[in-house]
């Protein structure tokens, strides 16, 4: 699995565990849910900047695109915590 499958199937994975459909996503993240299905179909690569927005829609950290689908999990807020200009970094 390449790594634009691998995240196309994490970020449809984080988004039917939260509930949530594409077009409610899409909504969320400011794209079409046109554009959301192409990038959960890896026809469309997501850039980072759109990873790291659908990760913070989806209360997830931004690691979980990526990471293998059996790791994927969300973060408690009890488990980040703030950095500077209001970043966040999870332990």
């Amino acid at each position: 699995m390449n790594l634009r499958d691998r995240v196309a199937l994490n970020i449809q994975e984080l988004r039917r565990a939260r509930g949530l459909s594409q077009e409610e996503l899409a909504h969320r993240a400011d794209v079409s849910r046109g554009h959301m299905g192409k990038v959960e179909n890896a026809k469309f690569a997501a850039s980072l900047g759109h990873c790291q927005l659908i990760c913070t829609r989806l209360n997830a950290a931004c690691s979980a695109p990526v990471m293998r689908s059996s790791r994927v999990r969300s973060r408690s807020k009890d488990q980040r915590h703030r950095i500077g200009r209001g970043g966040t970094m999870w332990r």
